[in-house]
């Protein structure tokens, strides 16, 4: 989970969110995205084509959900968005950004303050990182939203194909879908490999 300023060290901000106040909730939210059973996505996090080929774990922990103060109370719901800001390349990402994984509806377990992406519902299903040879290494970017009720939605991307998951503009998506600021954000780098022979 990012910090506001390691956030800014990749260039999230602004890359993909004009402003993302991290800091505000880095001591009530725990955010773990976990590849393969055990691989916990972190700051610098480099990862190549077999680690990330099956789609992650999503991990919420609440640290005050009984509290009378608290944001996050139960019966409230995480949506979490995967993208690629680097495509095709980071130099020239005419097709900022890809649109990798969305699922929506996580809920806020009443008693652990815990959610996850075991329970909820696919908006996009998750599609494997293939950044084109030659383009360097992509940043591949998790943002975290909360709502208060079951987010509604119309459009899905149920397929893994490219089509309509290229130019995907995070903040207007979440605008449309009545979404606040993210309340966090982890991010992997990951660049073209050759295939093995076999």
């Amino acid at each position: 989970m990012f910090s506001e300023k390691q956030a800014k060290e990749l260039n999230i901000i602004p890359d993909i969110l004009f402003n993302a106040p991290l800091d505000k909730y880095k001591d009530t939210i725990d955010f773990k995205v976990i590849y393969n059973q055990n691989e916990v996505v972190n700051f610098g996090s480099k990862l190549n084509a077999t680690q990330v080929l099956s789609e992650p774990e999503i991990q919420i922990k609440v640290n005050d959900h009984q509290q009378p103060h608290s944001l996050f109370k139960a019966g409230h719901y995480f949506t979490v968005v995967m993208i690629d800001p680097d495509a095709p390349s980071r130099r020239h990402p005419t097709h900022r950004s890809y649109l990798h994984y969305i699922q929506t509806n996580m809920p806020l377990n009443e008693k652990e303050g815990y959610a996850s992406s075991k329970e909820g519902t696919y908006i996009a299903k998750y599609a494997t990182p293939s950044p084109p040879k030659d383009s360097g290494p992509h940043r591949y970017v998790f943002v975290l939203y909360e709502h208060s009720n079951k987010l509604s939605y119309s459009k899905s991307w149920l397929s893994t194909d490219k089509e309509g998951r290229q130019n995907f503009n995070l903040e207007l998506w979440a605008k449309e879908h009545n979404l606040n600021e993210p309340i966090a954000l982890t991010c992997f780098e990951h660049e073209y490999e050759p295939m093995k022979a076999q």
